[in-house]
């Protein structure tokens, strides 16, 4: 969702546009920051599209997402619905008791959360070692 840290975790990348991703929800992930996607019938997620991400940019971003999420290849469409294969990283089933029952909040984020996360989340230290 955020240009500048998908930037920071996997380097450059050619294009950004607002995308949505039908029949998912965005949650917000118990005493965290971040969200996780997951299914759900009927609802629509917004998010960014990026593409041109090297492959070293890819394994990053595995690394940086760690093991509540698995890549997942999904169709988004854009604002004038041009329709996109596109991974994405869904929560695992098996930690979805980690997930509120309320949607996150991007502009929320941008606005209380972003500091936050990027001075405590653990990821950055995976990606580092």
């Amino acid at each position: 969702m955020c240009p500048e840290i998908m930037r920071e975790v996997a380097g450059k990348f050619e294009f950004v546009c607002d995308a949505v991703l039908n029949d998912y929800i965005c949650l917000a992930v118990k005493e965290e920051e971040y969200p996780g996607i997951k299914a759900n019938i009927g609802s629509k997620t917004t998010g960014k599209l990026y593409t041109g991400i090297s492959d070293e940019g890819v394994d990053r971003l595995d690394v940086f997402e760690g093991e509540y999420y698995q890549r997942t290849e999904v169709m988004v469409e854009d604002i004038d619905g041009t329709k996109y294969m596109a991974d994405t990283y869904m929560f695992r089933d098996k930690y979805s008791d980690f997930l509120c029952s309320i949607e996150w909040d991007f502009q929320d984020f941008e606005k209380n959360g972003k500091k936050l996360f990027e001075d405590n989340y653990f990821g950055w230290k995976e990606l580092a070692e």
